[in-house]
């Protein structure tokens, strides 16, 4: 049963990340691996499938509802009507995969993307091969350096102090991407 309800909270936090909420599920991905290898690993796929689908709903009511979905976006905390437009020009001038790679480590939320995708009227299975590089290789990379980061600090702390590290790391990000782009 905590096996379904972990890959359900994977599910929903990809989904949720990729269309309204603001805290990326490599949050949860990360927390997992200090529990569980296998089962973040496992994780990252659900996450992903979640990811897509919110990427997806974007992609398709984005031509429809474009004005109003902008000024939602940018009603999102993190998200300015700037880093909206940086994520426009960024598709506009190197092209989605270039734009997601880049964008996954700069702070440009991938809801961004999924939008301008939809709004630009990028082919679903381009748009989809793109998120799904882009999305698994930042969920992949923050779990395993999570991993590596535990294992060389599991000698000197327990899993709950591991755990607590954990989270004032996140904390810690995000007072800083909150104060370097705004709420």
């Amino acid at each position: 049963m905590a096996v379904i309800k972990t890959r359900a909270i994977s599910f929903l936090w990809g989904l949720a990340e990729a269309s309204f909420f603001f805290i990326v599920p490599d949050v949860w991905l990360s927390s997992i691996v200090l529990k569980d290898k296998k089962e973040a690993y496992i994780n990252i796929t659900f996450a992903l499938i979640g990811a897509l689908l919110g990427g997806c709903v974007l992609f398709f009511t984005a031509p429809l509802y474009a004005q109003l979905l902008h000024g939602w976006l940018d009603y999102i905390p993190g998200i300015s009507n700037s880093l909206i437009e940086k994520s426009h020009d960024q598709l506009t001038e190197i092209g989605i995969f270039e734009a997601l790679l880049s964008g996954m480590f700069a702070g440009i939320p991938y809801k961004l993307y999924a939008y301008w995708a939809g709004v630009m009227g990028y082919s679903l299975p381009l748009f989809l091969l793109a998120s799904a590089i882009a999305r698994i290789l930042r969920f992949a990379l923050v779990t395993f350096g999570t991993q590596l980061i535990a294992k060389l600090l599991s000698p000197c702390l327990k899993l709950k102090a591991l755990i607590i590290v954990h989270a004032i790391c996140w904390v810690a990000f995000y007072i800083f991407y909150f104060y370097k782009v705004g709420l």
